[in-house]
């Protein structure tokens, strides 16, 4: 499956327009650089994914205000309403919000279980990049070529015939309802896995990493 909006997402299953709704891993620098009019990547109503240590910490009874150094700058976090408040100056954390240019809206944030999410992050961070990029710079040629278009049709229909597993992932979910609470990957592989568990896990890591899934809970992910 392609990524993050990339021309092999031209597929039913997987159109483009859905990453405008996407969590997109980010850093505070790419952000500064390229986030302008409300938008990254030419992309509209994304959520960004960020993660860095708590520099500063100011916590009320009904807001957490933290600055978040994510290595390549540091920005205000304001998160209203947080269901807990085990944070400190010094945690290292993963914050999903709406960035709003002096600051970021929190709407989650999560202690790192291990210091590979930093690594796997940065990793996810280039791939978002370039993939983006190049869409943008693809959409744009679409205007000005339409029969591009078919083209990009095609590569989609391509990537799509070659995972079948993303499809499985996908229709599983959407004969659930699309819950918006998600479903667990436990239950989707005790559903659908069928002794291949493994290739289901890597399609719903992919999905994950595309932001085709975003995480609701513990362990638990829904269509974005």
């Amino acid at each position: 499956m392609a990524a993050y909006g990339s021309p092999g997402s031209g597929s039913s299953n997987f159109q483009s327009n859905r990453h405008n709704f996407a969590t997109i891993p980010t850093t505070i620098r790419y952000l500064e650089k390229f986030w302008s009019d409300g938008r990254l990547y030419d992309l509209e109503k994304s959520n960004y994914c960020l993660i860095g240590k708590i520099r500063e910490l100011n916590a009320t009874p009904s807001c957490l205000e933290f600055v978040l150094d994510d290595s390549t700058g540091l920005r205000r976090c304001t998160w209203y309403q947080p269901p807990e408040t085990t944070w400190n100056v010094g945690n290292y954390v993963r914050v999903y919000g709406d960035y709003k240019g002096d600051h970021i809206a929190v709407f989650m944030c999560k202690h790192l279980t291990t210091k590979n999410e930093i690594t796997h992050h940065i990793l996810s961070v280039i791939k978002a990049h370039r993939t983006l990029s190049a869409a943008k710079n693809m959409k744009k040629n679409l205007f000005a070529n339409p029969a591009g278009e078919q083209e990009v049709q095609q590569v989609g229909q391509n990537s799509e015939m070659a995972d079948p597993f993303l499809q499985r992932i996908e229709e599983y979910i959407k004969n659930q309802g699309s819950p918006k609470e998600g479903i667990s990957v436990e239950t989707i592989l005790k559903d659908i896995g069928n002794g291949k568990a493994p290739d289901y896990r890597r399609g719903i890591q992919q999905m994950i990493d595309s932001g085709a899934l975003y995480e609701t809970g513990e362990n638990c992910f829904a269509l974005s």
